[in-house]
Order: structure tokens, then C-alpha cells, then sequence
């Protein structure tokens, strides 16, 4: 039904009315660079409001960026986030689904898109947004084994403590993965740093008992040469 509506009235309408949202959703999610510019543009004056066409969700209350961002369209959620700072205004970007609470930033970490990952932290996407498991967007990153998106989660401030409605952290997701690259860029400073200090005090400890084994050594041939004199 929608199709044949939308083939009569066209994508480019001349009001914000459902069509025209709809149009907009779908052209981000099918990866329609062209078109999503164009809407932007036919919007984005005076008489129109683009942000209404941005901002506005459909079924399960999927926006354009999520869409764009679970199929990581990359250029489409670059244009999406810097139309939305040219209005001088937080990016929306926080926004999540009613039934799995998948905002943007969970959708590409979801799918293993690193770039679009990067941008959406960047504009100041909420790292510690959970899912209704309880899941984050850094447990997400350790399941596609992605040490580059570990990266980035953690030093944007993803809270390692959180835990999903299981009572697993990220430090257990990655245990089970076995990941020993990933296992590291996620363990703090205040449990790496105590093994170092112990590591350098037992290689001191190593090399004083070296060299008292080899004073002792030295003693003894010592009292040999007397013995033989």
C-alpha cells in the first residue's frame, strides 16, 4: 500500500507530513546517500523543520540514524550528525527502540562497525547506555572481538562495573571469549599496575640472590686454594 502511495506523491514532497518521515527513514536505512541529501536540503529552509524529519521514528521507534547505523552506512550518519550540530543542538543520538533498547552507538557496535563507532562516541553518544539484557555497547565490541572499538569505548569512560541482567561484566564477557588482547585494554591500572611493582620487586629479589650465590661461590673456592696450600 505504502509503495504505491509513495510512487504517486513521490519522495520529494513539499510538506513534513508521515511520507515524507517515512521516505527519509528508509532512504538512511537502504544506504541512499543522494536521497537523504536531498530531503535534508528540501528541509532544511526556513518554512520547513528538518528536525522533525531527523528525529522522527517509526515502527519499533527506529529513527533514520539507528537504521543508518546498524547498517553501517557511514556517510549517511556523518551527514545525520553534523546536520543536527549545524542546528547548534545535541545530536540525537541517544535515542533507543522500545522492545531491545538499541540506541545508534549498541546498533554499530552490534554489527562490528568501527568507524561509525567512532563517530558517534565522538559526538557524545551515551557509552553506558544498557540494552533490556543489560548489555553494553563495550560488551558488544568484545563479542565482534573488535580491540579497536575496546579501545575507544573504554577511554571514552565506559564503566567496567556494569553488569548485564545475567550478572556478567565486560571483564567476563571477554574471559569467556578469551581474548587476551582485549582482556588487557580492559583491565585498570589499579590491578595492572600492583602485578608490575610485584614482577620488578621479585626480578630484584632475583638478581640480589644471584649475586649472593655468587659471593658464596667465590668464599668457598677461597677456602679451597687455602686448603690445597
Amino acid at each position: 500500500m505504502f509503495s504505491r502511495i509513495k510512487s504517486a506523491v513521490g519522495l520529494d514532497l513539499k510538506y513534513t507530513n508521515q511520507f515524507g518521515k517515512r521516505a527519509f527513514r528508509e532512504a538512511a536505512a537502504n544506504g541512499n546517500l543522494g536521497k537523504v541529501i536531498g530531503l535534508i536540503n528540501k528541509y532544511n529552509v526556513p518554512e520547513y523543520r528538518i528536525e522533525e524529519v531527523i528525529d522522527s521514528y517509526g515502527t519499533d521507534n527506529l529513527t533514520a540514524l539507528i537504521c543508518a547505523a546498524r547498517n553501517g552506512h557511514t556517510e549517511i550518519v556523518d551527514r545525520l550528525i553534523h546536520t543536527k550540530f549545524n542546528y547548534q543542538r545535541p545530536p540525537g543520538i541517544n535515542h533507543y527502540t522500545y522492545s531491545d533498547r538499541y540506541t545508534p552507538l549498541i546498533m554499530a557496535a552490534r554489527n562490528g562497525h568501527t568507524e561509525i563507532v567512532n563517530m558517534l562516541v565522538d559526538a557524545g553518544a551515551n557509552v553506558n547506555h544498557q540494552t533490556k539484557k543489560g548489555l553494553t555497547a563495550l560488551m558488544y565490541a568484545i563479542h565482534a572481538n573488535s580491540p579497536e572499538m575496546v579501545k575507544k569505548l573504554v577511554n571514552a569512560g565506559t564503566n567496567l562495573e556494569l553488569q548485564t541482567r545475567k550478572g556478567f561484566t565486560a571483564r567476563t564477557i571477554a574471559e569467556e571469549e578469551n581474548n587476551a588482547a582485549i582482556i588487557d585494554i580492559i583491565t585498570p591500572d589499579s590491578i595492572r599496575n600492583p602485578l608490575q611493582e610485584t614482577k620488578g620487586g621479585n626480578k630484584r629479589k632475583t638478581k640480589k640472590a644471584k649475586r649472593g650465590t655468587k659471593a658464596k661461590r667465590g668464599t668457598k673456592a677461597k677456602k679451597s686454594r687455602r686448603t690445597k696450600k
